[in-house]
């Protein structure tokens, strides 16, 4: 199975003209340091 930029990409719902939201950006924050401290708990960093 292939999946192409047009089906993954340009139909995923990426906010316009590069507008952030700062409760976005936060838990995407939480959720990076998560995963990195998950990695090294793990010894897979």
């Amino acid at each position: 199975m292939r999946y192409p930029p047009s089906d993954c990409f340009e139909t995923f719902p990426f906010p316009s003209h590069g507008e952030t939201s700062p409760t976005l950006e936060a838990d995407g924050q939480t959720d990076d340091d998560f995963r990195a401290e998950l990695m090294i708990h793990k010894n897979r960093a």
